[in-house]
């Protein structure tokens, strides 16, 4: 009797495991279908994402965030917002650009982009953002089809350089204020 009762728990354990994985709840184990690991920011709500060649796309941590949106970045950093703000099309709001990017370097790479193909900054940002988005190669590709595979990854590629430089730029101009003048 007491086997039986051992096996029955057993049983539904694995059944209640099994009922679970089909949910989507498992504990980061599989995949679901056409979205990324269960477990993962991704998958918690935060917007599916296609990293293709583009790590800028990727959100969070890495070269490319430190875990805050790109206008929280920019309310951090405002010598970096003067700088984005200088690329953006006359009478821009930088903050409402910025609103909708996971972090900093998505936001600039796609300024960037806009600016250097002469795409509309307000139509990638669309297709960039959003429940919906699209990494910035693909969106690149949709709105300027005429342009091959390889000009897309060129293009997302110099606007990661720049993003970076920016960057660079900032934390170089930050060491010159904080260190003291030689006289």
């Amino acid at each position: 009797m007491k086997r039986n009762v051992q096996s029955a728990i057993l049983i539904l354990g694995c059944c209640a495991a099994l009922s679970l994985a089909g949910q989507g709840k498992g504990g980061g184990q599989g995949r679901r279908m056409g979205g990324p690991p269960s477990g993962t920011p991704q998958s918690r709500g935060q917007g599916q994402q296609a990293h293709e060649a583009n790590p800028a796309k990727s959100g969070g941590q890495g070269a490319h965030g430190s875990g805050q949106s790109a206008v929280e970045h920019l309310q951090r950093h405002p010598e970096q917002a003067a700088r984005v703000q200088q690329m953006l099309p006359p009478g821009t709001d930088t903050n409402s650009a910025a609103d909708g990017f996971k972090n900093f370097g998505q936001f600039v790479s796609a300024v960037q982009v806009s600016k250097n193909l002469n795409i509309p900054f307000d139509q990638l940002k669309m297709k960039t953002t959003g429940p919906d988005a699209k990494s910035l190669g693909d969106a690149i590709h949709e709105l300027r089809p005429d342009l091959s595979r390889d000009q897309v990854k060129d293009a997302v590629k110099a606007a990661r350089q720049e993003e970076r430089q920016i960057r660079r730029e900032s934390r170089n101009e930050q060491r010159e204020r904080k260190s003291p003048t030689k006289s």
